[in-house]
């Protein structure tokens, strides 16, 4: 009976786990699309948006040498979690600092304490970049950023600041997006 009453504790955080993914996967999109529009029409800090260099490649925005935890779509990921893993995972030691793997605009820093906490970026050709499992931010929502900027440190030690529900060790959690829409971020990296 206690086996079953953890379990059942167990599966009622997982879900609310997977709700609150789900929701900030929306929430980035709509922010992004909003944005977007925003900036289209305007300039933004004497910067003018339309005029954002870039040629769609990144740069790592913290260094890969332990490799890749997970995937774009891992089906592992999936089984474990129950959702969609829309990024790659860069194990990396708690505390690290971040850098813009491109020019771009600073969308959002969710501090959300001791739950998931992101960083969004805004780049040209259409790509955004999220940042998940963040401890804290360098730059203001507005703000432009520049290839290599430190822009926040990475956390996920589970229980930490910013770690949120999902995590099972330090790492970056990195999407790329293309018009909102997550892609694989190795596709616009370095080989490792």
């Amino acid at each position: 009976e206690e086996t079953q009453a953890q379990e059942e504790k167990y599966q009622a955080v997982l879900q609310r786990a997977r709700e609150e993914q789900e929701n900030i996967n929306i929430e980035i999109k709509n922010l992004e699309q909003e944005i977007r529009r925003q900036l289209s029409s305007q300039k933004t800090n004497n910067f003018d948006w339309q005029n954002i260099s870039g040629d769609g490649t990144l740069a790592w925005p913290v260094n890969p040498y332990k490799g890749i935890s997970a995937y774009f779509m891992d089906p592992s990921y999936y089984a474990f979690f129950g959702i969609n893993h829309y990024a790659i995972d860069i194990p990396t030691p708690q505390g690290t600092p971040i850098h813009a793997p491109a020019d771009g605009y600073m969308v959002r820093y969710r501090d959300a304490g001791y739950g998931y906490s992101y960083i969004v970026l805004l780049h040209a050709n259409g790509i955004s970049t999220v940042y998940g499992h963040v401890t804290s931010s360098f730059v203001s929502e507005g703000a432009y950023v520049y290839k290599e900027q430190v822009i926040g440190l990475t956390g996920g030690m589970p229980g930490t600041w910013g770690a949120g529900w999902l995590t099972t060790g330090p790492h970056l959690h990195f999407e790329v997006r293309i018009n909102g829409v997550p892609v694989n971020p190795l596709n616009y990296l370095p080989s490792l």
